[in-house]
């Protein structure tokens, strides 16, 4: 199947790793041993039109982090795990509970541990620094470096095959 048509499958949901996606992948540390994370901007503007457009998204982490949950809630997304040790088994199980069907997610990954959900998801994309393995298993291989836009790529390039990009640019040319 041509990366086309994978785009525009009917993808409605993103999975998102955090570490190395959604952040350069570097665990930053102050000297009171609290955890400092950096998100971009631009993701988060690409969750709020993913939301606009009526997909919904997941954070699948296998980090526990306050940080990512303070992130998710000013973006509204619901649907917030960390701590997991089997991405796919959460999403698999997230997915019978909630009547999604894998083949109408997405999951964005950078490292080994998201391998098994990349191969099994509609969608597997590996950010472009991610581990070399995944990197061969992906559908897609962004040219955005994780934690630095990731989504705004993804997600245009997804709006755009499923041919939502041009109605939500045009729409917000007339706020």
């Amino acid at each position: 199947m041509a990366n086309s048509d994978l785009l525009s499958a009917e993808i409605g949901w993103l999975s998102l790793d955090v570490d190395g996606v959604l952040t350069d992948g570097r665990l930053y540390y102050g000297l009171k041993g609290e955890e400092i994370k950096v998100f971009h901007a631009r993701d988060g503007f690409a969750i709020k039109l993913w939301q606009q457009a009526g997909g919904d998204l997941l954070i699948v982490s296998g980090r526990h982090s306050d940080l990512v949950q303070r992130r998710a809630e000013e973006l509204g997304i619901q649907h917030v795990y960390t701590g997991v040790e089997d991405k796919f088994k959460l999403v698999q199980e997230f997915c019978r509970q909630n009547r999604v069907r894998l083949s109408h997610v997405c999951h964005i990954g950078d490292d080994l541990p998201d391998l098994r959900l990349l191969k099994e998801v509609g969608l597997g994309i590996c950010v472009s620094d991610g581990h070399p393995v995944l990197k061969a298993h992906a559908d897609l291989v962004t040219t955005t470096r994780g934690g630095e836009g990731v989504l705004s790529e993804v997600v245009e390039k997804i709006l755009t095959a499923q041919g939502l990009w041009d109605k939500l640019i045009q729409e917000m040319l007339k706020r």
